[in-house]
């Protein structure tokens, strides 16, 4: 049978290590290995299987799936059962993760759930919810749904246990146990989902604005979908969240698209080299090319106005070229679609 083994703030910097130190059937999800998506078979010469989802290291972020939709193709395409990951139509091995958000829930219970994905009689509102989380997730909430409507709604409420821990600041010291309750909540709340009695909440997008200038915010998070809100609805092209924690802060530094000017990279190691003594090889500055996040073990020691100074130092000169960019067309609402709702609309026949 499949467990899931919850290690937070734990991050196995490579791919070997992780081979080299787990046990065969291991997977690791969504940042657990600072590595690309990768595999190793048991062969003569190997230990095996291994298996590493993830879309933060070394990927083109925006043109890699996250880790739910990694999962659901694997499970979809019988990847696991060709990995041998799979026996007598049930998942084996241990998944491994530090972190409880959307797409360490919604991939735990994909890979829980087997027996939704072996043939191609997908139900077509999981492959909604999935499409939702795909992209949000990669996007760091900047994919310009419509965060009224009641598809996403609906996935507010799913989330509503994690979102509610992280806009209250108890995720950086939360243990496992209380990781491991937040994704059995999430995981009742998809089930309810597809049995078609799914609740609906609001969008909270409240925050309070540490600074901001064109283009640009410093935010504390109140609501959920505050950064939701800015990207879509006030233009904004960069992001930055900060949140105050044990003396220390939680930044996000976060790009709507991959083009921003904003140099991640070279930002991460210039922070890393400020933070000093708090860095180590598991705690430090991350970054992709959408986001740059603070250390996860301890945070950082640097104040927002020290932040945002050096922020600005990477940020390049067609950031302030492109800032005043028009906005598109306003999306159709509901009505105008003809009150397309997939949770009461789609052909129950239909398949995917």
């Amino acid at each position: 049978m499949l467990e899931l083994c919850l290690r937070p703030r734990v991050t196995i910097p490579s791919f070997e290590t992780f081979v080299e130190t787990h046990r065969p059937y291991s997977i690791a999800i969504d940042g657990y290995v600072e590595d690309e998506s990768r595999w190793q078979l048991k062969t003569a010469d190997h230990e095996g299987p291994y298996l590493n989802l993830d879309h933060h290291a070394k990927v083109n972020r925006s043109s890699t799936r996250s880790t739910c939709a990694q999962a659901h193709y694997h499970m979809k395409l019988r990847i696991l059962e060709r990995l041998g990951f799979l026996k007598e139509n049930f998942l084996q091995g241990t998944v491994f993760a530090n972190h409880c958000d959307e797409d360490v829930c919604k991939t735990w219970w994909l890979l829980s759930h087997p027996e939704w994905f072996e043939t191609r009689r997908t139900p077509p509102l999981l492959v909604d919810a999935l499409h939702l989380e795909d992209a949000l997730d990669t996007t760091c909430g900047a994919y310009p749904f419509d965060i009224y409507s009641n598809r996403l709604k609906r996935m507010f409420w799913i989330y509503q246990a994690y979102n509610e821990a992280k806009v209250a600041g108890i995720l950086p010291r939360m243990d496992a146990a209380g990781m491991r309750k937040i994704v059995n909540e999430v995981g009742r709340r998809i089930d309810e989902y597809v049995a078609g009695r799914a609740e609906m909440i609001e969008p909270d997008t409240r925050y309070e604005c540490l600074d901001q200038g064109d283009g640009w915010i410093m935010i504390k998070e109140v609501g959920a979908q505050a950064r939701s809100y800015l990207f879509r609805e006030e233009g904004k092209q960069l992001i930055i969240t900060a949140l105050r924690i044990n003396g220390n802060f939680e930044y996000r530094v976060i790009k709507q698209v991959p083009y921003v000017d904003l140099n991640s990279a070279g930002l991460a190691r210039r922070l890393n080299q400020m933070e000093g003594s708090l860095i180590t090889p598991t705690n430090k500055w991350g970054q992709s090319d959408l986001f740059v996040v603070s250390p996860r073990e301890t945070g950082s020691s640097l104040p927002p106005d020290i932040l945002k100074e050096e922020v600005f130092k990477f940020v390049g000169p067609l950031f302030w070229e492109t800032i005043h960019l028009p906005k598109g067309s306003p999306e159709p609402t509901d009505r105008e679609l003809g009150d397309w709702d997939y949770y009461t609309r789609l052909d129950a026949g239909s398949r995917h």
